[in-house]
């Protein structure tokens, strides 16, 4: 049934995206650059996401035949690659790429917008002088002047607008053209030239339809990653959580497996924290644990994976990691926790003694399996707890 329901939504989707068509070209029943963006992303998304770019075509002055040629095949080369993919670094790849190798600009950037701290940043670059990562005030530049108006420029020559921030030396000429979707700016297409006014509306033209194309590819590869994130992520802490932890150790035993190397897997115990939740209550007790999830991932290598497994207990998948070498990890972290001044939700001094137990079990001597490491690094921790506390204990080896 609910086959037929969508078939029937997204045919009157088409009927409908068909109407608008024919009030924005009467002179055709379909236009070809929209037909291959609606084939490329579907239906009933292509007809909201279309809107823009509809209304930008209307405005946008009459293309030349080369324009046309060129701005249709960087629809279906970018709708094409963007329709199928949610991964933001490749939703980006492919969108410089297109205006490298489909266009031939010589000098592109794109920068996105972060709304928090309301800053341009700089996130792929083609023969620019400032490096990935480069980042300035949404007030500042063309580009943010650009981001600003919601409105694509031609400048001429750059050097009687005050407003422009070399990114290319020597640079005579740019074009900017803002990234909008539903209203709101997520960021900027950026082209210099070293020539003066090398820039038409042609180019305009091209760059503001492509624009259109990027930002929705733009906005789903975001809203994507921020539900995966959500999915994979303790709320409180901001640390991988327990489905996440499986997932990760069984992927990572299977690589160990094949390359013929250790992983050791650490489970971690804040002790007594029953203690600090009945004594501060459980706001405090919740900021402890951000406080002791900070320390964790402050102490261990990067590619380690710091995860709360449940309540006050944690785990770290470290791959490659040998039993000494993870023990090395261990007693830095014990240090660190003992030492680290915590506070309650007040921020003043906690008054109470915060130490951790740790338990770790090594692939392949402690156990083949995911089931057997977890079960004995549980029980290395359960030993340390019962002998004290504030320790490490280490598996025995199995068959000992």
């Amino acid at each position: 049934m609910w086959g037929r329901v969508l078939a029937g939504a997204l045919g009157a989707a088409l009927v409908l995206l068909l109407l608008v068509l024919t009030q924005v070209y009467p002179e055709t029943p379909a236009h070809p650059a929209v037909l291959i963006f609606l084939a490329a992303t579907g239906g009933a998304a292509a007809v909201y996401g279309l809107l823009p770019l509809l209304q930008s075509l209307r405005q946008a002055p009459a293309p030349s035949p080369r324009a046309e040629r060129h701005r249709l095949e960087a629809l279906y080369y970018t709708a094409v690659r963007l329709a199928s993919n949610l991964d933001l670094d490749a939703v980006l790849d492919t969108l410089a790429e297109a205006l490298r190798q489909v266009f031939t600009y010589e000098n592109s950037a794109i920068l996105l917008y972060e709304e928090d701290s309301h800053e341009l940043v700089l996130v792929r670059a083609h023969n620019y002088d400032r490096p990935l990562g480069y980042r300035f005030s949404a007030d500042l530049g063309v580009s943010g002047r650009c981001l600003r108006s919601r409105r694509a420029e031609i400048i001429d020559d750059v050097r009687t607008d005050p407003y422009y921030i070399a990114g290319v030396a020597s640079c005579r000429s740019e074009i900017c053209v803002p990234v909008l979707r539903g209203g709101r700016a997520l960021g900027v297409i950026n082209i210099e030239s070293t020539e003066p006014a090398a820039f038409n509306t042609e180019d305009l033209y091209v760059l503001t339809s492509l624009a259109e194309i990027a930002a929705l590819a733009i906005d789903n590869a975001r809203l994507h990653g921020e539900t995966v994130k959500l999915a994979r992520t303790d709320e409180n802490t901001g640390l991988y959580n327990y489905r996440f932890a499986l997932e990760c150790l069984r992927e990572q035993l299977a690589i160990s497996r094949r390359a013929g190397k250790p992983l050791t897997l650490m489970m971690v115990d804040l002790d007594r924290f029953k203690s600090i939740n009945d004594r501060f209550g459980h706001i405090t007790g919740d900021a402890v644990l951000r406080q002791f999830a900070r320390v964790l991932e402050s102490g261990v290598r990067q590619g380690d994976y710091v995860c709360r497994y449940g309540g006050e207990e944690f785990c770290i998948i470290l791959p490659g990691a040998d039993s000494r070498h993870a023990s090395e990890i261990a007693n830095r972290l014990l240090t660190a926790v003992r030492t680290h001044p915590f506070v309650d939700v007040h921020g003043q001094p906690l008054g109470v003694p915060v130490t951790a137990s740790i338990g770790l079990a090594t692939y392949p001597e402690h156990g083949q399996t995911e089931a057997e490491l977890r079960r004995a690094a549980d029980q290395a921790l359960y030993r340390a707890k019962k002998e004290g506390r504030d320790r490490l204990r280490t598996c025995q080896a199995v068959g000992s």
